[in-house]
């Protein structure tokens, strides 16, 4: 805390998977908090629409209503379901688990407003296993980092500041750091440490050009003077470059690769670390999305055993990633409840005929009243809580920004599961 004690130094950031944990904010009138710095638009951003520390009513069908109330009626209409969907799941990791026991207790399928980044790299690791590495592993090793696809930086705005940092642990004295970017390019200015390098290609055919490169690092020629219109004499320089590298990385943001099927290309890239851990040391860091994406992976694992995109049953969760996505469900008809969560912004749920019980960010717009509507504070603004880094790897704590009646999703979930009637065994 800084002398000034409207100032916090050292706050964590809840807005993006990068959970940069050096924040300094400054809570300004009506219990608002702005961001002193480091810059970074999405932190900006998500302080400035977290508003002020007023709390909103509940709602029943637009009208204003006890909280007791609006509870007792999502209660109602989660035990009349016979289909209910648990969605958005945009929370901090005790809302996660409140939001899973709530699941569990009604049969509900469960899926998050990013998931879909999620599956394109979980599928591939499943299929076919990979290397993945740590944020820290990266600052303190890399000397070499490729780039598949869109700059990674849209989804964490502070990655390169934060991992790949002028000098690391062990880097050799005087070591630079090359980047180098495939079928995308940097969108903001870089570093001066870092050199880069741009090699056009169509985003489209990732795939393509990642297994031209594994070929190449395992030996082979390629048959074709071209791949994706990248040159073979410039892929061997890519894959010589690899092959000589101490600690390599690959970055991708799974949710922003292109084509009709993203999840080749990652698995593509799979395969080119395998080949490069032939000769040297490699590994993949997917750039995950932000609103709880990681946490809410790791809740699901520790506490079902599947991941998300499952339904919960009588005889146990069930993985299915192709049929229970949010989208595809009420698209079908084959959900007749949605129970949305999004605490970290104000994420519109999707506009389906079924209805609504929202724990919803204050801001939220809605395309029509939700039956339910329980406004819910802002992890790492209005309550504390927990945010996994998007390796995995680190839990950082969530410190409550300001004093602020708003309640946690994780509170409100729970008070809807102690409202439910029990279950016939």
């Amino acid at each position: 805390m800084a002398a000034d004690a409207s100032i916090d130094d050292e706050a964590v950031c809840p807005f993006c998977s990068l959970a940069c944990d050096d924040l300094r904010l400054k809570r300004t009138e009506r219990g608002g908090v702005a961001l002193i710095g480091p810059e970074c638009p999405l932190a900006r951003t998500g302080y400035i629409e977290a508003g002020t520390s007023e709390a909103a009513p509940p709602r029943i069908e637009g009208h204003a209503a006890a909280e007791s109330a609006a509870i007792q009626r999502a209660a109602a209409l989660i035990a009349s379901s016979h289909a209910p969907l648990v969605a958005g799941l945009g929370a901090e990791v005790d809302g996660v688990r409140a939001a899973l026991a709530l699941a569990d207790a009604c049969g509900a399928a469960v899926d998050h407003l990013r998931a879909e980044g999620l599956m394109r790299v979980l599928l591939p690791l499943i299929e076919r296993g990979g290397v993945q590495t740590t944020l820290s592993e990266m600052r303190n090793r890399a000397d070499l980092v490729l780039v598949f696809g869109p700059d990674p930086r849209r989804l964490a705005p502070r990655l390169y500041e934060r991992a790949l940092p002028p000098g690391g642990l062990f880097l050799q004295d005087g070591a630079g750091r090359r980047v180098t970017y495939i079928g995308g390019a940097p969108e903001a200015a870089l570093a001066p440490h870092l050199s880069v390098e741009v090699v056009p290609a169509p985003s489209d055919r990732l795939a393509e050009v990642a297994g031209a490169l594994a070929r190449l690092a395992s030996g082979k020629l390629l048959p074709r003077p071209e791949v994706a219109g990248v040159p073979a004499a410039r892929l061997a320089e890519i894959a010589d470059e690899m092959r000589t590298a101490r600690y390599g990385v690959v970055l991708f943001a799974p949710a922003l690769l292109d084509g009709a099927e993203p999840e080749l290309a990652v698995a593509a890239i799979l395969h080119l670390v395998q080949e490069l851990n032939r000769v040297t040391r490699w590994a993949v860091l997917p750039v995950a999305g932000g609103d709880g994406l990681v946490g809410a992976s790791q809740a699901m694992l520790w506490q079902s055993g599947v991941p998300l995109r499952s339904r919960f049953t009588g005889d146990g969760p069930r993985f299915a990633p192709h049929r229970l996505g949010a989208e595809r469900l009420l698209a079908a008809g084959e959900a007749d409840l949605l129970i949305w969560i999004s605490a970290f912004r104000p994420v519109s749920p999707p506009d389906a005929p079924v209805p609504l019980i929202a724990l919803a960010h204050p801001e939220t717009r809605f395309s029509r009243a939700p039956e339910v509507l329980l406004p819910v504070g802002v992890p790492g603004v209005d309550h504390g809580g927990a945010t996994f880094r998007m390796d995995g790897v680190v839990a950082l704590p969530l410190a409550p920004t300001r004093a602020s009646n708003r309640k946690s999703a994780a509170e409100l979930l729970a008070a809807i599961g102690r409202s439910l009637p029990e279950r016939p065994q």
